[in-house]
């Protein structure tokens, strides 16, 4: 079971992250339970950004097909 206080420092890890590696480092010393909460936290994020890009691309559309 994770703790409270665990999840609330892998949150702030977590959102710290860079594509700086020494910023991802704390991912390495992750145990099974938390490095699956982790994974999940990795899913959301990509659909959020994928949902983002697809819903700019659909207004880019109808932005381009009002100005014919």
């Amino acid at each position: 079971m994770i703790t409270k206080n665990r999840i609330k420092e892998l949150e702030e890890l977590f959102w710290t992250e860079t594509s700086e590696p020494w910023t991802q480092d704390w991912r390495e010393e992750l145990t099974d339970e938390e490095d699956a909460l982790i994974y999940e936290w990795d899913e959301q994020v990509s659909r959020g950004f994928r949902n983002l890009c697809t819903e700019i691309l659909r207004l880019q559309k109808i932005r381009e097909e009002n100005a014919e």
